[in-house]
């Protein structure tokens, strides 16, 4: 059930259903929908895909990323945590972190 596979990205991600939904500029009632069997309208699935760095195709998939991460095919638990960093910052300020980032890497002869 989709409901279920956006809990646990939600969970994955350290982000609450209800923070990632306002993220996204998406209905709280959707939840409601997703809980009761629906799946998000074609004109979010891609917006959700994007928010938690996952394909479409992923996000539709009933397994979660637990169960890839328990097959070796997940992050680990460090890479897990700059994912949850980098969601927390303000999409239109990413760039410019990101910049940031790379120009420290750069300054120590990482990049």
């Amino acid at each position: 059930m989709f409901y279920d596979k956006f809990l646990s990205l939600c969970e994955e991600n350290g982000i609450s259903p209800s923070r990632a939904l306002t993220d996204m500029g998406i209905s709280k009632g959707s939840l409601s929908r997703w809980k009761e069997g629906g799946k998000p309208l074609n004109e979010n699935k891609k917006l959700i895909a994007d928010y938690f760095g996952i394909s479409v195709t992923e996000l539709l998939d009933e397994t979660t990323k637990k169960t890839a991460a328990m097959n070796g095919d997940g992050l680990n638990e460090k890479e897990v945590e700059w994912l949850k960093l980098y969601r927390l910052m303000p999409e239109g300020r990413r760039a410019e972190y990101l910049a940031m980032l790379e120009a420290a890497l750069k300054a120590q002869g990482l990049s």
